[in-house]
């Protein structure tokens, strides 16, 4: 066999590193643009961690102006001694990372709960137990009606706290004067972390000063992920980085990318190679390096063009995982807002009815003005707080936190049921009619929900209407043939079908495009909290159902609530 030429042999040469350079230049360029998404994703995820921060640590601050206001309604020491630390519980129960509520009189601390975990400090003088920022921080904040919040500073449980004090203006002689909550950091930060599903990171909280408060899994690297988390007393910062270090984030993504190359510098420096070779076999090579090349090539150009069908599917799918995490984020706070706030319409509801019941048995005559005016004030009280129980269970049927109880329910007979809530919601300006069928018919659902959505509905069309006019709900059967457009759970069959149709002011195609959309409303602020359609479609569609709607400006609107018929016997379904 003949050599080569060493003008061919050093062509060759040149030809491989020029493709090497190549190669080397797109890899460099493909590792910065995998780096910069690697970056995005982990700045994302510090920004909801930093805002799950400072939302826990805000709701669990929050609990200090209730211990005060539970302190300020008591009518005695005794009542104090005996429901605080029950009190005390339910403030405590679901609020990771509270270790302790403290009630001081003239700075000293006469009631701790849990009591077992202070037996160091109890009936103790706090200015002197915990030195003079304690005591210059008391006497600060029994000078105002604000709260005043101390910290990161050693818990003397251990670890780092953040103490929020408030003054009590009690009536009752000798009443505790102040009221402490001390939040334990390490246990707040572990369940904003659980919360925010941060995996995989590195992660360390920064004081306002630059100081550690509590790292969680180690020290991050110099080029490390910052955010910002705001706090009471200014702002904190959150540093992140991949636990395994960047280059091992965008190692999986890499490695495939340079292999590709690779081959098609090899495989381009062996074609041009082969070029090379001689003029005795540049027929063979021409043909079989070309017939090689535009195989290559189409490799090349499929692949570029499936490169770029899954860059779209990515931009689209980090478009997604955006909305779906914002709508999570939205629905864990309305859900733990609404969880806490139940907690406060409990004792309220408690409260005002044993004050009824006290105003009832009031040694005056029944006919006396002043126990009428009592008892009249206390209704209203319970039922406005009954109004806003009603609207927690919203806010939990929309965030999926409540009890749901499926049992086979007729849908005429609940309607018929609820026409006279009904009439009373509508007020005399709104007509009500309602045509159900003959016979049973029945779905498989909670009864309280199916309730829930012909209020909404109703209270929805009232609304249209404010100078009056015709609701009208009709109760049928219908055969669906056809997946619903844009419903991937209901599926072809039988349904009952609920229609809820009204004689308002209808809506415009901008408006009706959003209408299922979470705390979008065009009511007026007080007048509705855009949570009364998307909590209709939470509970259709956890029932196997769909939704539609009709409207037109100045026409009216029309829902249709579809719901699979349940075909279990009529004797032996309950309603």
């Amino acid at each position: 066999m003949r050599r080569l030429p060493r003008s061919t042999l050093l062509a060759g040469a040149l030809l491989f590193g020029a493709f090497s350079i190549a190669a080397w230049t797109i890899d460099r360029a493909l590792e910065k643009r995998i780096l910069a998404q690697a970056r995005s994703e982990v700045a994302l995820q510090l920004g909801l961690y930093a805002s799950t921060i400072s939302v826990m640590l805000d709701r669990r601050l929050e609990r200090v102006s209730a211990v005060a206001a539970f302190v300020e309604s008591m009518t005695s020491i005794d009542d104090i001694d005996r429901r605080f630390p029950m009190f005390a519980e339910r403030m405590m129960h679901g609020g990771a990372g509270i270790r302790s509520i403290e009630l001081q009189r003239s700075g000293i601390i006469d009631w701790v709960y849990p009591a077992m975990r202070a037996p160091e400090v109890l009936h103790g003088d706090a200015r002197r137990i915990f030195g003079p920022a304690v005591a210059e921080q008391i006497a600060a904040t029994l000078k105002t009606d604000r709260t005043t919040v101390a910290g990161p500073i050693p818990n003397w449980l251990g670890g780092l706290g953040i103490v929020a004090r408030r003054a009590i203006r009690s009536r009752v002689a000798g009443a505790p004067d102040l009221v402490s909550v001390v939040v334990h950091l390490d246990s707040l930060l572990l369940a904003a972390s659980t919360d925010a599903r941060i995996e995989n990171l590195t992660l360390v909280v920064l004081d306002r000063a630059g100081r550690v408060v509590s790292p969680l899994d180690g020290t991050p690297p110099a080029d490390a992920i910052r955010a910002e988390v705001e706090v009471p007393d200014g702002k904190w910062e959150v540093m992140g980085a991949p636990r395994d270090g960047w280059a091992a984030a965008v190692a999986t993504s890499l490695v495939p990318l340079r292999v590709a190359i690779a081959m098609i510098v090899l495989l381009m420096s062996a074609v041009a190679f082969g070029v090379l070779s001689g003029r005795s076999r540049l027929e063979a090579a021409v043909h079989d390096r070309t017939r090689e090349l535009n195989t290559a090539n189409r490799e090349l150009q499929s692949e570029i063009e499936e490169r770029a069908k899954a860059e779209e599917r990515l931009r689209a799918q980090e478009e997604q995982l955006l909305q779906s995490q914002k709508v999570a984020t939205i629905g864990a706070m309305a859900g733990s807002v609404a969880h806490d706030f139940n907690n406060f319409l409990t004792a309220i509801i408690g409260f005002g009815s044993e004050a009824h019941e006290r105003a009832s048995e009031l040694e005056v005559s029944p006919s006396s003005e002043g126990a009428r005016q009592i008892r009249a004030d206390l209704d209203e009280v319970l039922r406005a707080a009954e109004y806003a129980s009603a609207l927690t269970q919203q806010l939990l049927a929309f965030s999926r936190r409540g009890v749901v109880q499926t049992t086979p329910c007729d849908v005429g007979r609940i309607t018929t049921e609820a026409a006279p809530l009904l009439r009373r919601l509508l007020g005399p300006l709104v007509q009500l009619e309602t045509r159900v069928t003959e016979q049973p018919v029945f779905v498989y659902a909670d009864r309280e929900q199916l309730v829930q959505v012909l209020l909404n509905l109703a209270v929805n069309a009232r609304d249209a209407m404010p100078d009056g006019g015709r609701l009208s709900i009709a109760i049928e059967e219908c055969v669906t043939n056809e997946r619903p457009a844009g419903d991937t759970e209901a599926a072809p069959g039988p349904y009952v079908r609920i229609v809820v149709s009204d004689t308002g002011s209808g809506m415009t195609p901008e408006v009706l495009s959003r209408v299922f959309e979470p705390f979008f409303t065009t009511k007026s602020v007080g007048k509705g909290t855009g949570l009364g359609l998307a909590t209709v479609v939470g509970i259709v569609r956890r029932a196997h159902g769909f939704i539609e709607v009709a409207s037109e400006l100045g026409q009216g609107t029309e829902f249709r609530v579809h719901l699979p018929l349940f075909s279990t016997p009529i004797a032996s379904a309950t309603s």
